[in-house]
């Protein structure tokens, strides 16, 4: 099992904006993103744009994007999310496989270049 530490979370969700969040903790808990939104505003007591309003786009204040973070972690540790394996970090397996052989063909490319 791994632990969802800080700098794990943090790292996993660097590039994930506010509405993908959202998503994802729906998608964890079973709820609707409407719901998840609402929830976070209101365990934070911040009062937020109407759902409707909310988009792609769109930015959460810092305090709600804290208590999806939270959200986040607590799926995680129990075991409803899963973090990324350190193999996974550089692509699928499958995808370097491509890039082995493509670079092994470039190779056998330029070596019949060289000779004929």
């Amino acid at each position: 099992m791994t632990i969802a530490t800080d700098a794990n979370v943090r790292a996993i969700l660097k590039d994930i904006s506010d509405y993908q969040l959202v998503r994802v903790i729906a998608n964890a808990e079973g709820w609707t993103h409407e719901k998840v939104y609402k929830t976070a505003h209101a365990e934070v007591h911040v009062e937020g744009d109407p759902w409707d309003k909310f988009d792609r786009r769109s930015k959460l204040p810092y305090p709600v994007r804290e208590e999806l973070v939270r959200a986040f972690r607590i799926h995680i540790e129990a075991g409803t999310l899963k973090l990324p394996k350190p193999s996974d970090e550089f692509g699928s397996s499958y995808a370097r496989d491509i890039g082995k052989w493509f670079m092994i063909g470039w190779v056998i490319y330029f070596i019949l270049l060289i000779f004929f």
